[in-house]
């Protein structure tokens, strides 16, 4: 399956969608915004901060998984319940939330 998604186009320092505001926080918004943030969602973002953790690189099966989660999303489907590893690496990966949150806008003003 060919996303046509492009991550190559990000580093690795934070992308900013909304003047001053974290990724993290605009990911929290848009999916709230749809009704479909985890419940479970503010309590691993409540981790991050005493977290130690890496995130691992994004991969081809990121990047196909990446459409089929926006799908999800734009159906309703709590991510975090039904696609928890891609959640969990979506808030740990600043270059898949970047790619993610774009692919998402790009979905919405389609």
């Amino acid at each position: 399956m060919e996303s046509g998604l492009n991550t190559a186009r990000y580093d690795h320092q934070t992308f900013n969608l909304h003047q001053g505001q974290t990724d993290l926080t605009v990911l929290r918004e848009q999916l709230q915004n749809l009704g479909v943030w985890p419940e479970a969602g503010d309590k691993f973002l409540d981790l991050l901060p005493a977290s130690r953790w890496n995130s691992a690189p994004v991969t081809d099966a990121d990047t196909r998984w990446l459409p089929v989660v926006i799908d999800g999303v734009l159906n309703g489907l709590d991510i975090g319940a039904r696609f928890p590893s891609f959640f969990q690496k979506l808030l740990m990966s600043d270059v898949l939330r970047a790619t993610f949150l774009t692919a998402l806008t790009d979905q919405l003003n389609s």
